[in-house]
């Protein structure tokens, strides 16, 4: 064997064991350990009609979420108070919801989100994109 295989053959014997220590020495977080997320695509940036109704969909990446699991779904204004009423819906692993932009809380110039969290576990949370409503004629 000449000097060169016998160096390259040292040095990939050498970075295979690094690499397999490296694997092997980082952790794996333990299914239901792991804290889940949450994504809430939509409802968009807007802005959207006053008298509207735009859609909440949303979807949990780990086996956290169950399709039994409930999440609740708020609207918030810029100030982070809740709106609406909470409402709750079932399938916390996917699911979307239609959410009236009402006049009775809905204020032309405003900036407003949605936050969809679970039930069992409301630290888990998302939030919209925040949007603005506005005022049709009629």
């Amino acid at each position: 064997m000449n000097s060169f295989s016998g160096k390259f053959i040292g040095l990939f014997v050498i970075l295979v064991t690094i690499l397999a220590t490296l694997v092997v020495s980082s952790p794996i977080p333990e299914l239901g350990k792991r804290q889940p997320v949450l994504y809430l695509p939509s409802p968009g940036a807007g802005p959207w009609a006053i008298k509207s109704t735009q859609i909440a969909s949303w979807w949990c990446e780990d086996a956290y979420c169950s399709p039994k699991d409930q999440v609740t779904i708020k609207i918030k204004n810029s100030k982070s108070k809740t709106v609406t009423d909470p409402i709750f819906v079932e399938n916390a692993q996917s699911g979307s919801y239609p959410l009236y932009i009402d006049p009775k809380w809905a204020y032309a110039g405003e900036t407003y989100f949605v936050e969809v969290s679970l039930k069992k576990k409301p630290s888990v949370k998302a939030t919209s994109a925040k949007f603005k409503v506005f005022k049709t004629e009629g």
